[in-house]
């Protein structure tokens, strides 16, 4: 039985006629979209095109076989198991998902947890049953883009971010968030990314915003916005503590909107499930989707 992970190795014994085969996102998203996709649209996503290109260039596509036939498929690396699905009538999760988890085992590194990542409320069940503990709940929200009157603070200033503010927008995150080492790293290695694609001159940069207070000059909110498959969403917003409760982040969010209207049909977002930010989301109009989990199982 085969459990080294390899590039150069396609096919992985499971046993009792079970296996998996590494194949090309391209002949793994078509599959992905009607059996996982399309069963919820949780993310709102669009076309059908566009759900076949959520995977693009991924490295970590595997078909899931019975003696040889399809019956599913999986998303897998080490540490790291997202995107189980089985086509019908094949049901047999708790089978498949403990021996998918034996071959994890071998491939990952024992320091770490195993995450299960954006797992709906109906398969919560089968990872309990292999151990795993749930560790945060998210959901999508969605609403039209409008443009909004704003009656800004006059001590406000509102400016678009570059990445010279990218030090004292980390900083008024890990305020606003509480966050601790570990967290800032995860943090910075984000806004790292953000501002390497997402800075650029155009409709959803000019949508995001920094709110500086006059007197001080001390950045005092952000709202960041993104491109994510082809419409904006909130990569975040925050405010610093002590100006909370004032209404800034609605005001920031309202200011997104108004930018994007014309350009882009909706704004998107994803909110932890039970942070006081999703009523607020709520308020405004967001719609909510599908829950889905992140759950770990240490090795």
């Amino acid at each position: 039985m085969k459990t080294s992970l390899s590039k150069e190795h396609k096919i992985y014994d499971l046993g009792n006629g079970y296996s998996i085969e590494h194949v090309n996102w391209q002949e793994f998203s078509v599959y992905f979209a009607v059996y996982r996709i399309f069963e919820d649209n949780m993310r709102f996503r669009q076309d059908f095109d566009k759900f076949c290109n959520i995977l693009n260039s991924y490295e970590i596509c595997y078909f899931i076989k019975k003696d040889n036939r399809r019956i599913g498929g999986v998303l897998l690396e080490p540490n790291y198991i997202s995107g189980l699905i089985l086509e019908p009538p094949h049901n047999e999760y708790d089978t498949i998902l403990s021996k998918l988890i034996k071959l994890l085992r071998t491939w990952s590194d024992p320091a770490t947890p195993i995450v299960a990542g954006v797992i709906k409320p109906n398969k919560i069940h089968y990872y309990h049953r292999q151990g795993f503990r749930g560790v945060e709940s998210r959901r999508c929200m969605i609403r039209p883009t409008e443009q909004f009157e704003m009656d800004w603070p006059n001590d406000i200033a509102i400016i678009q971010p570059d990445e010279s503010h990218q030090s004292e927008i980390l900083d008024l995150f890990a305020e606003a968030f509480n966050e601790n080492a570990e967290e800032i790293v995860q943090e910075k290695k984000m806004l790292d990314y953000y501002f390497e694609h997402e800075t650029k001159d155009n409709d959803v940069n000019r949508a995001s915003s920094l709110l500086y207070d006059k007197k001080t000059n001390e950045l005092i909110g952000a709202c960041l916005i993104s491109l994510w498959e082809d419409w904006p969403n909130v990569f975040d917003v925050a405010v610093k503590p002590a100006h909370q409760n004032k209404g800034l982040g609605t005001l920031m969010l309202k200011r997104a909107l108004s930018e994007l209207k014309g350009h882009y049909p909706v704004l998107r977002l994803f909110v932890t499930i039970g942070n006081d930010a999703e009523m607020v989301y709520h308020k405004m109009g967001f719609l909510s989707g599908t829950e889905t989990t992140k759950m770990v199982l240490k090795v």
